[in-house]
């Protein structure tokens, strides 16, 4: 009976010697120890890339762009920065903290087709943002102050949600219109205009359409509400402004104090008023701007100060340059 041959052992073919065995040679197991080195580098830095996809921007950027108002970061490093003005925008990372003005709005750009709308006063964490192998990307915001609209669209990428988090309830959506308001640490609204979004809070939960809406107090079961259709307008990012120069002395020189032909000195009486008076009630009186005055030069006609003037009329007169022939204006009348 013919012996089996040793396991160690593999019939390789020689032409001078046929039939005969011989062990695996020294080169044949540097190949495999390649192999299996380039494999292993190949697994860790897929397994790298993943790790640093976790916390990357969706595609697209994820930025916010001021509205209205002013919008101030703080940097998930603890680096703030100077408030951001209407027209500006900024790069945004997870861990970044946002704090919108009282008078403000602003809008977080997620990606290429999502956005959420933050209304006056609202103030959120960035606390996750995901990028998913489809195109989509899942971002995790916490709401502690305002209001936030998400935005998504009917058809988002694959893979695509938005999470926004109150002290209240938490909100999920991965496709759709739908808002969120944070009213107090222990009380939040949500209200769906497309699309669906689920909502939990503690062990309850439920799942929203488009025109339902729910008021949630921590404790208390979900409270239905009405939703008015169609969804809010969405915020048009206004074109980006460029910051004019700090104006000169020569420049406010020649707004608010022009040069003075006939100098005069302390208890000189007023000069002449070249423009029409209205009398008001009480100690206010109505003056109608005529070509060539100025605040310093209404002023000087009624022995007053050109700032108490500009308190007086900032509603109308946002800044002393943009006095108007014609613009009446209230004078206090010391």
């Amino acid at each position: 009976m013919p012996s089996r041959k040793p396991p160690s052992y593999t019939p390789t073919y020689s032409p001078h010697d046929r039939g005969t065995y011989r062990s695996a040679g020294s080169s044949e197991r540097r190949s495999v120890s390649v192999l299996l080195v380039v494999l292993a580098a190949m697994a860790a830095l897929a397994a790298f890339g993943w790790l640093q996809s976790r916390n990357a921007a969706p595609p697209g950027g994820v930025q916010v762009s001021v509205i209205a108002g002013t919008t101030a970061i703080e940097r998930a490093s603890g680096d703030s920065e100077m408030p951001l003005a209407m027209g500006q925008e900024a790069s945004l990372q997870a861990g970044d903290f946002l704090r919108v003005s009282a008078d403000g709005s602003a809008m977080l750009k997620l990606g290429r087709s999502g956005s959420v709308d933050l209304g006056p006063g609202a103030c959120v964490w960035l606390l996750e943002l995901e990028r998913a192998m489809t195109g989509g990307y899942q971002a995790r915001l916490a709401l502690d102050a305002g209001s936030a609209l998400g935005r998504l669209g009917n058809t988002p990428p694959a893979g695509t949600r938005l999470i926004i988090e109150t002290t209240a309830v938490t909100v999920e959506s991965m496709g759709g219109v739908f808002l969120c308001q944070a009213l107090a640490t222990d009380h939040a609204q949500v209200a769906v205009y497309e699309g669906g979004a689920g909502v939990s809070m503690s062990e309850q939960s439920t799942q929203l359409q488009a025109g339902e809406g729910l008021d949630a107090h921590l404790g208390q079961p979900f409270t239905p509400i009405a939703v008015l259709q169609p969804a809010p307008t969405e915020m048009a990012v206004p074109q980006t402004t460029v910051v004019a120069p700090t104006a000169t002395l020569t420049d406010r020189e020649k707004t608010l104090f022009p040069r003075v032909l006939t100098p005069t000195r302390p208890g000189d009486p007023p000069a002449p008023m070249e423009g029409s008076t209205t009398a008001g009630e009480g100690t206010e009186v109505w003056y109608t701007v005529v070509k060539g005055d100025t605040l310093y030069s209404i002023a000087r006609q009624y022995g007053t100060s050109w700032e108490a003037i500009w308190e007086a009329n900032r509603e109308a007169l946002p800044k002393p340059e943009m006095l108007q022939v014609g613009q009446r204006l209230r004078i206090p009348v010391p």
